[in-house]
């Protein structure tokens, strides 16, 4: 029996730089991010990467080690806003939401 497959996979890439704030002393962590996004889409047929875009984000997590130094967990949740990611004949934007759990080596 012989089948034809067709798949696509859609990978993005964000390239930023942030800011990370812990702003009460209290494990609440805040951060933003500003920078280039990129999707690159990989089918049976071929790959093809768009032109390079704009993101920015932001994220809210929780510190249980409040300290400075040791080991830490840090639950939380991350929105990334991607836009203008252009192919030869469409743009792409999209917003991602993210539920984390970061391992913290202070």
């Amino acid at each position: 029996i012989e089948h034809d497959l067709f798949y696509l996979q859609a990978n993005t890439y964000f390239n930023y730089i942030g800011v990370k704030s812990y702003p009460f002393n209290t494990g609440l962590v805040l951060s933003g991010k500003i920078g280039s996004a990129r999707m690159v889409n990989q089918t049976n047929i071929g790959v093809s990467a768009s032109e390079t875009g704009f993101g920015i984000g932001g994220s809210i997590g929780y510190d249980f080690a409040k300290r400075p130094r040791g080991i830490s967990l840090e639950p939380g949740i991350a929105w990334n806003y991607l836009s203008d990611m252009e192919f030869s004949d469409i743009s792409v934007s999209m917003s991602q939401l993210h539920i984390y759990v970061k391992l913290l080596l202070k």
